[in-house]
């Protein structure tokens, strides 16, 4: 199974300060800012969220090719899953599920990607 970052997620309270945080990766490093409902992106893979979701900090995206399979994979090493609040595409198929792990204050979350 191959396992990549795919965001970070960044807790920031408010769309202010999600918007304010944004302008600095733009300044900085010319991160293209794009607000979403929920959140402003910094590029492609910052996420800087209006109210404050998961995690202590934020949180840590991981994509993966096969969700069942990593999910299965992950499962024998003891890892669980919340399911009430995964997300399925209009087939119907499991894309976004949250583990139980919080890694320095970050939830963590598998993404399936293509």
């Amino acid at each position: 199974m191959e396992y990549r970052v795919d965001h970070i997620g960044i807790n920031a309270g408010s769309s202010q300060k999600a918007e304010q945080m944004a302008g600095v990766f733009k300044t900085l490093f010319g991160f293209a800012p794009c607000r979403l409902p929920v959140s402003h992106f910094a590029g492609d893979q910052i996420e800087i969220m209006h109210q404050d979701g998961r995690g202590q900090n934020g949180h840590i995206g991981i994509a993966v090719a096969d969700i069942s399979a990593a999910m299965a994979e992950l499962t024998a090493k003891g890892v669980t899953f919340d399911l009430s609040n995964a997300r399925y595409g209009e087939s119907g198929r499991l894309y976004l599920v949250y583990t139980d792990l919080d890694i320095g204050g970050f939830a963590v979350h598998l993404i399936e990607k293509k």
